[in-house]
């Protein structure tokens, strides 16, 4: 869930667990890695090997896809109502 909280966090001073050092993974080191398996970055290839089965994922129910397709569905409808209200 943090790799989720992550993608769409804005914030410099977020205080969130772990989100500054998975924003410096992803933002900065996973997006350029072409290194692939081999790569000895910490947690690097298992990042994108969760972002990649989340992308290519079809099963709605899914244990390690459903935790983070409930969040980022109650944070559509947060941003839908707020959106109406």
């Amino acid at each position: 869930l943090v790799l989720a909280h992550v993608m769409k966090c804005q914030s410099a001073e977020c205080r969130v667990m772990e989100c500054t050092a998975t924003k410096e993974l992803v933002t900065q080191h996973t997006r350029q890695c072409r290194a692939g398996d081999s790569c000895s970055y910490p947690r690097c290839t298992l990042s994108k090997k969760l972002m990649r089965h989340h992308r290519e994922c079809q099963d709605q129910l899914c244990p390690i896809c459903l935790p983070l397709r409930r969040q980022l569905a109650a944070a559509k409808m947060g941003a839908l109502s707020s959106a109406a209200g």
